[in-house]
């Protein structure tokens, strides 16, 4: 069996964790605010962006949305998305999670992001032999908490 470029095999191992971020915005002005500060984000090499989707609750209570495969090549470039072919992370299901407790006017904005200093350290680790037991992601509050709270039996 020959062997397949490392460029082009595409296998579970070469993903993740994945942060999922859903940020609410009462009052959208869609000015490029968001973009920029993602297209820094990836082009910095600090994450990567593997799915995003916008939801825009119109006044009269209509829902839009905007997922990143619908964006054109220069936006998804600027966002450091790669297309896959494939069916993505966030799907209508998701839509209507997102969608949850929307009020008219306003606009949701998830994001599927992978951080990629990470990923190179997972993907070092794993080429000298180590299996990834597994990972997880600790919530903001529950580090802070962890750090706020003096260590007793010094």
């Amino acid at each position: 069996m020959l062997p397949i470029p490392e460029k082009r095999c595409v296998t579970l191992r070469n993903y993740g964790p994945v942060d999922v971020l859903v940020a609410s915005v009462p009052s959208p002005r869609f000015d490029g605010r968001i973009m920029a500060t993602i297209e820094r984000l990836t082009s910095s090499g600090a994450i990567r962006v593997l799915d995003a989707m916008l939801l825009v609750m119109d006044e009269d209570g209509t829902i839009r949305g905007l997922d990143v495969e619908d964006v054109g090549p220069k936006d998804a470039a600027m966002l450091g998305y790669r297309r896959s072919g494939t069916r993505g992370l966030f799907d209508s299901a998701n839509a209507d999670e997102f969608t949850q407790g929307m009020v008219p006017g306003s606009a949701v904005v998830a994001l599927a992001i992978e951080g990629t200093r990470e990923t190179v350290l997972r993907q070092s680790l794993m080429g000298i032999g180590a299996d990834m037991a597994f990972t997880r992601r600790l919530p903001s509050a529950e580090v802070h908490e962890a750090f706020d709270e003096p260590d007793l039996d010094l």
